[in-house]
C-alpha cells in the first residue's frame, strides 16, 4: 500500500509542468513543490520496494541490461512520438489556418509508415526469428525523423511536412520499435515475471508520453509567447512611426 500510494503521487506530478507566472520570470513555488513531491515520492517508492515480500516493480529487474536498455527506449519513444501527434496538429492550424480535421488528415504520412514498418517487420521476425536489428535501425529512423522536423516552418510544403513524418513513422512502427522492445523483455525474464516486465515496460513508455507531451507543450508555448509579445510590440510601435514622419512631412512642408 505505501508504495501504490508513493507510485501514484509520482505519477501524475511528473507529467505536470508549467511556465512560470511570477515576475521577471522567477520561478514558480508550485513547480518547485510539483518536482519535490514527485522527486520525494519515487524515493520513498524504490525504498518500500526494496523491503515488501512482493513488490509491484521488482527493481532487480533493472540490473538485466535488456529489460533497462528496453525500457529507458521505450520511455524516449513515448516522449518523441505521443508529443508529435499532439503538437503537430496543432503548430499547423496555427501556423497554416488548418482546420481541427484538415491537420488531423495531415498525419495521416506518419500513420502509413508506423503501418508500413508495424507489418514488414512482424513478418521478417516470424520468419527469421531475429529481432535485435529492428530496433537499432527503428531508432536511427525515428531520430533522423525527429532531426529532420527541426527544419519545419510555417511555410513548408506539404509534400516535404509529409515525407518527414512518414520517416518518422517508418522508426516509430509498432513493430519496428515498441512491440519488437517487448518481445526482447519478455525474452530477457523468468516466466513468472513476464507479465510484470512487461506491464513495467508499458508503464514507463506512457510515462515518457506524459512527460514528452508537457516538456514540449511547455517549449512550444513558451516559444509562442515570446515571438508573439516581439511581433505585436512591432506592430504597436508602426503606427507612431507613420504618424511621427507624417508630422515630419508636414513640418517640413511649412
Amino acid at each position: 500500500m505505501p508504495s501504490r500510494c508513493a507510485l501514484s503521487v509520482a505519477t501524475p506530478s511528473a507529467s505536470r509542468t508549467e511556465r512560470p507566472t511570477t515576475k521577471n520570470d522567477e520561478i514558480d513555488g508550485r513547480l518547485v513543490a510539483l518536482v519535490a513531491g514527485t522527486v520525494g515520492a519515487a524515493v520513498v517508492f524504490v525504498l518500500v520496494e526494496q523491503r515488501v515480500a512482493e513488490p509491484i516493480l521488482p527493481l532487480h529487474l533493472f540490473k538485466d541490461p535488456t529489460f533497462a536498455i528496453a525500457t529507458s527506449v521505450g520511455l524516449i519513444i513515448g516522449m518523441g512520438m505521443f508529443a508529435a501527434l499532439a503538437l503537430l496538429p496543432t503548430f499547423f492550424q496555427m501556423s497554416t489556418g488548418a482546420s481541427v480535421a484538415g491537420s488531423g488528415f495531415l498525419m495521416l504520412p506518419m500513420m502509413a509508415g508506423v503501418m508500413v514498418t508495424a507489418i514488414g517487420s512482424g513478418i521478417a521476425i516470424t520468419k527469421t526469428g531475429r529481432y535485435r536489428m529492428y530496433p537499432i535501425v527503428g531508432m536511427a529512423l525515428a531520430t533522423g525523423g525527429l532531426s529532420w522536423l527541426t527544419r519545419l516552418q510555417g511555410g513548408l510544403s506539404m509534400v516535404l511536412f509529409s515525407a518527414m513524418i512518414f520517416v518518422l513513422g517508418l522508426g516509430l512502427g509498432l513493430r519496428l520499435v515498441m512491440r519488437t522492445i517487448v518481445l526482447a523483455v519478455q525474452s530477457s525474464v523468468e516466466p513468472q515475471e513476464i507479465g510484470t516486465a512487461t506491464s513495467a515496460n508499458n508503464f514507463f513508455r506512457e510515462i515518457g508520453a506524459a512527460v514528452g507531451v508537457a516538456l514540449f507543450s511547455t517549449i512550444l508555448t513558451g516559444r509562442l509567447t515570446d515571438r508573439l509579445t516581439d511581433v505585436f510590440a512591432d506592430r504597436s510601435q508602426e503606427p507612431v512611426a507613420q504618424l511621427s514622419g507624417e508630422q515630419d512631412a508636414a513640418t517640413l512642408t511649412r
